[in-house]
């Protein structure tokens, strides 16, 4: 006698949960793609702000670290309307 191999059969019900699974798979693959891709343009555009940012810090430190000129900051001073206590300004009225 030959022995026939059971041939076992899926029914419908596991079919359809293996294609809901693979389905679900692809969709959340996909998904995930487009959020890593969104999240690496948000930080390459969050670097070149960086990148701006420690450029000005750079700028400002050196012109915080530049020697002081007295002479600039008392004109400056002057020109806005400030004056060092007990000096007097004199302002020409002329209209010329």
């Amino acid at each position: 006698m030959a022995r026939k191999a059971k041939k076992r059969k899926v029914g419908l019900i596991p079919k359809l949960i293996l294609l809901a699974f693979v389905i679900y798979s692809v969709v959340t693959l996909v998904s995930l793609q487009i959020k890593i891709k969104d999240q690496k343009s948000e930080s390459e555009r969050l670097q070149r702000e960086i990148e701006a940012e420690l450029s000005n810090q750079a700028q400002l430190k050196q012109i915080i670290e530049a020697p002081v000129d007295d002479e600039y900051i008392r004109t400056d001073a002057q020109k806005q309307g400030y004056a060092a206590p007990d000096e007097q300004i004199f302002v020409d009225t002329s209209g010329k």
